[in-house]
């Protein structure tokens, strides 16, 4: 296979993946609006009262909101503004961290060919349904389907990255240079940093708001590095 082949089939299967995993979480998270409103407000009204529903309520605004990072900023102004404590702070960010580590459960999970059963009971409903209760219902279906679809999308294309890697060398120190091998390269070392750079900014943003208090900065990073 050539290298063209690889990373052809690289970028497209994790391009579809992530379209499909954010299109299932969207509608999962609209469905659990319909079906639990009241549950959803009380885990918003009641974060600030103790540790437990500090960080449910910061995995909840995560997965609401589809946007890790603006919850950040949202736990950063609740700190500047008074209402959170140094303390409340930290909870609700590791709560943010929750709601990165339960895709990385689904990727690691064997979940066979279930997200057949999950989309063809959600489809009809959700899309059929003339009750909000029943489309609620299906949409939740349907959106289970689709991040389990996207995991299984996801797995695919990095299981491509041995294949990728080995492509790469061969063509990178085998005959003639290919320019689209080195332009590989270094996009691969581009993320390298940037992934090295989501290391330092949760660090360098919980020690400001924290007054340098260096144990909270690193309990606070070692949940944000996943998620910015």
């Amino acid at each position: 296979m050539s290298i063209e082949e690889t990373l052809g089939i690289f970028f497209f299967t994790l391009a579809g993946a992530s379209a499909v995993i954010l299109l299932g979480s969207k509608t999962l998270s609209d469905s659990l609006i319909l079906l639990f409103p009241k549950t959803v407000n009380f885990f918003l009204s009641r974060v600030g009262e103790s540790r437990i529903m500090n960080t449910l309520g910061g995995a909840v605004i995560s997965i609401l909101t589809q946007t890790p990072i603006a919850s950040v900023y949202m736990a950063i102004g609740f700190g500047n503004s008074g209402l959170y404590s140094r303390k409340q702070v930290s909870t609700f960010m590791s709560g943010l961290g929750l709601a990165a580590v339960v895709p990385l459960w689904l990727i690691v999970f064997n979940w066979g060919w279930y997200e057949l059963i999950f989309l063809s009971i959600g489809f009809y409903p959700a899309y059929l349904g003339t009750r909000e209760k029943s489309v609620a219902f299906g949409r939740f279906f349907l959106g289970t389907g689709l991040v389990i679809l996207g995991t299984r999308l996801l797995k695919v294309g990095l299981g491509s990255l041995p294949q990728m890697a080995f492509v790469l060398y061969q063509d990178f120190f085998s005959g003639p240079v290919n320019l689209i091998a080195i332009l590989s390269i270094c996009w691969i070392f581009v993320l390298l940093l940037f992934a090295m750079r989501s290391l330092l900014v949760p660090l360098a943003i919980t020690l400001a708001l924290f007054d340098a208090d260096y144990i909270s900065g690193i309990y606070a990073t070692s949940f944000l590095i996943a998620i910015l």
